[in-house]
């Protein structure tokens, strides 16, 4: 503005203080603009798609070129901004830094920036339970800083891997506070494209076994103390009295009392007294607590002669699997007579079914006769299952207090030192040393059986050992070089696979009709996939999807971003 536009301004608005219709006049001007503006949004259509972007994760990792784009690792910042946090101040987890230099112009019909980078934070607990206030911020800069340090209190989002933040012994640093590093390589396809295999993305063999599945990299240790330190940490909290119990109740189908043999008339019962009850003194529904008393009377009143009622069940189970088996033996005399083979091979299924049924189930009677035979009662029987399992719990108690030991004594090492194949036996023949004998209830006898149970350690060392061995290929740092070359060739398929058959993009048109959740006039911003190699799961394996409405994307504002899970 030149002085003589800006002394002209001036004069105007010194006018307009002292003149009530023509400030009367601005602010009618500035609303209609205002309703313009809403107007535009409202019946103005988002540009066509035509384009979208695949972020393919780099594999191998090209350590001698500067990342332009990735996912996980750190953002880079500017030094003054600050991390993202949500509305309850929690701070949000760092995804992915795109650098808009290298999108091609068709992208999102035109719009958005082709300079700077986005970056993209994501609270995944948040996202995961569909609470979508705060969860997501999308931030457009114009200048690189150096990588941003991750704050305290942000901690590792991985499913697989047990959440040891809520321990106060877990060494600072210890915990990770931000997902692994991936170098993207921007790849231009179309605008309907969303499905594809790893084999044609990268134009080379993929191997279609997750990266979750049971480890067949052939490795039994951790390859460093923190690897050693995150499983007893976990470990230790497996075995923690917050929760344990009922965890041990419900899925190891632990005993402290009776194991009831008839489910289903326990249930019947229990619906009948909610529907007399409900009509009567609680007509606004049951209550929780209500529940939990309807079911402990009902199981108080079984009690007595419930070793009689599982042989009457597991009698009245064997009816009904010899009559099926009785029934799909003739049908395969009635194909046979009939020629139809492709039939008889069906039906035979079933026959070999119900046989083993019948067989299991004979086998199942026999046991518990030879069980029952060995108590003079079943309050004997009973008795020892109680002392069992509070002597189980005591053993629970006791084996966190051993195991945090070793976790106090393994944090005194360097943590980032390799740990030797010595070492790490000492610590696995201590955690073996640790059993303990409860009853169980189980499908196996059909009722109940004693065993004899120690720390399980095999599902855990198996993910800290995965997510070791790709930290190993992941990191400039440690190199690819530090793992076995038979492992890499192992891996690398795997990294190749999409574990949801879809890939990270920018853009695309969303056509489903089960998953269409775009908004009208919204552009679809990101898709972020589930991805075990960068360390994420959203739900059940599903898709992150980010939206902005065209007009604001046109602006170059990022403030109203819209985020959902798409199956």
């Amino acid at each position: 503005m030149s002085c003589a536009q800006g002394k002209a301004l001036n004069q105007i608005l010194g006018f307009a203080i002292y003149n009530p219709i023509l400030c009367l006049t601005f602010a009618l001007v500035d609303l209609m603009t205002s309703f313009l503006g809403l107007l535009r949004r409202m019946f103005s259509r988002a540009p066509k798609e035509i384009t979208s972007v695949v972020l393919r994760r780099q594999v191998p990792i090209r350590f001698d070129e500067h990342a332009r784009s990735w996912i996980g690792g750190l953002p880079k910042m500017p030094v003054a901004m600050e991390w993202p946090h949500s509305k309850q101040d929690k701070p949000l987890h760092f995804i992915a830094q795109i650098n808009c230099a290298d999108l091609p112009l068709e992208l999102w019909g035109g719009l958005g920036p082709r300079a700077g980078w986005l970056l993209l934070f994501v609270d995944i607990e948040a996202i995961v339970e569909q609470d979508e206030h705060s969860s997501v911020r999308v931030h457009h800069v114009t200048e690189l800083g150096p990588e941003a340090a991750p704050p305290s209190n942000l901690y590792f989002a991985r499913r697989d891997i047990t959440d040891v933040s809520t321990l106060p012994i877990v060494l600072d640093g210890a915990q990770r506070r931000h997902f692994r590093k991936w170098p993207l390589d921007l790849v231009p396809t179309g605008a309907h494209v969303s499905d594809l295999t790893g084999a044609q993305l990268y134009g080379a063999p993929e191997d279609d076994v997750s990266l979750h599945a049971p480890s067949n990299f052939s490795v039994d240790r951790p390859l460093t103390w923190r690897g050693a330190y995150t499983i007893l940490a976990g470990l230790v909290l497996r075995h923690s009295t917050n929760g344990y119990e009922s965890n041990w109740l419900g899925n190891s189908g632990g005993l402290l009392d009776y194991p009831e043999p008839d489910a289903k008339s326990v249930n019947k019962e229990w619906q009948a007294r909610r529907e007399e009850l409900r009509e009567s003194s609680e007509p606004w529904g049951i209550s929780w607590t209500t529940d939990a008393r309807l079911r402990a009377e009902i199981y108080d009143e079984r009690r007595n002669g419930w070793t009689e009622r599982a042989l009457i069940v597991l009698d009245e189970e064997m009816l009904q699997s010899v009559k099926h088996l009785d029934d799909y033996r003739a049908q395969v005399t009635a194909a046979l007579n009939a020629g139809d083979s492709e039939k008889v091979f069906v039906l035979q299924q079933s026959v070999d079914y119900f046989e083993k049924q019948v067989t299991d189930r004979q086998r199942h009677r026999i046991y518990l006769i030879d069980l029952f035979a060995q108590y003079p009662s079943e309050q004997a029987l009973v008795e020892e299952i109680r002392t069992a399992g509070r002597a189980h719990l005591e053993w629970a108690q006791h084996t966190q207090d051993r195991l945090m030991e070793l976790l106090e004594q393994t944090g005194k090492m360097d943590l980032d030192a390799p740990i030797a194949p010595g070492d790490w036996d000492e610590i696995v023949s201590q955690i073996e040393s640790m059993k303990s004998i409860y009853w169980q209830s189980t499908y196996d006898t059909q009722l109940l059986r004693k065993v004899e149970r120690g720390v399980q350690l095999h599902s855990l060392l198996r993910d800290v050992v995965r997510e070791e061995i790709l930290d190993y290929y992941a990191s400039p740092s440690l190199s690819v070089h530090a793992i076995n070359p038979e492992i890499v060739a192992i891996l690398e398929p795997q990294l190749r696979h999409l574990e949801t058959g879809r890939p990270h993009m920018l853009g695309r048109v969303i056509d489903s009709v089960y998953d269409d959740q775009l908004e009208k006039n919204h552009i679809l911003l990101f898709q972020i996939a589930s991805d075990n190699a960068a360390g994420w799961i959203f739900g059940d394996l599903r898709c992150l999807c980010i939206s902005i409405h065209w007009s604001e994307l046109a602006s170059g504002s990022f403030d109203s971003v819209r985020a959902w899970l798409e199956a």
